[in-house]
């Protein structure tokens, strides 16, 4: 390392990871039905990742693929990719390698000692993943017959996006 006045064990990667509770919201109509049940975060934290109501659609979309009911519906093999990539990014963020080798591998590799805030790695999967789980969205609506029904989802999401961006400015002001 060639910079001398570095910290060679900085302090937070384990404290400043992103957390389950940080993929779902902590303000709004979730934390008004389903705080007293789940354990949520009471405040916005460097490893929030919520990417709002296509977080809890994709996977009724998914079990409506594979019980045939979306019988046309195929990924987009490169979205894929992408997507998994971005899990894997929410995965680091969450300190998985620190956990799966006992944090022995900030002594392997002391380079990761420097990244003491591992929440925000989950940033990239929140971006990623929010355009993904949209397209993902749109593909699945598009291979409905109805329109009606087509419509009725889009303008769901669309309510579900504007309740959470007014809560979400509400609470930063």
């Amino acid at each position: 390392d060639p910079y001398l006045d570095r910290t060679i064990n900085p302090w937070g990667a384990w404290h400043y990871k992103t957390e389950i509770a940080d993929l779902l919201p902590f303000h709004g109509w979730f934390k008004n039905i389903f705080g007293g049940i789940i354990p949520l975060r009471n405040d916005y934290f460097e490893g929030y990742a919520y990417l709002g109501i296509l977080t809890f659609i994709f996977p009724i979309i998914l079990l409506a693929k594979w019980t045939k009911r979306l019988p046309n519906f195929t990924r987009n093999k490169k979205l894929d990719k992408y997507a998994l990539t971005a899990l894997l990014m929410l995965l680091f963020s969450m300190g998985i390698h620190m956990l799966l080798t006992n944090k022995q591998i900030n002594e392997w590799i002391p380079t990761l000692k420097q990244f003491r805030a591992l929440g925000r790695f989950s940033w990239p999967y929140y971006y990623v993943m929010f355009i993904a789980l949209s397209i993902y969205f749109r593909d699945a609506i598009s291979d409905l017959k109805s329109n009606k029904i087509k419509q009725g989802l889009l303008v769901i999401v669309i309510i579900f996006w504007s309740v959470d961006f007014y809560t979400y400015s509400k609470f930063f002001n």
